[in-house]
């Protein structure tokens, strides 16, 4: 296995007012982070939001 180098981090869940998951933004903020020289996200609610995905959102989020 190898040893993960360099910062990770946990990006949080953009939602609307509505409470849907605003998956507009999604793109602009990966590449907001990896403008950043993040090496990795460690993704799905790890920011806590998890309990609100729906199945369909959280399996749409990991792609």
């Amino acid at each position: 296995m190898e040893k993960i180098k360099g910062l990770i981090v946990a990006p949080f869940t953009p939602f609307c007012a509505n409470n849907e998951v605003n998956f507009e933004i999604i793109a602009p903020y990966a590449k907001m982070l990896a403008s950043c020289g993040l090496k990795g996200v460690f993704v799905n609610g790890s920011s806590g939001e998890g309990y609100m995905l729906t199945t369909e959102e959280s399996l749409l989020k990991n792609g």
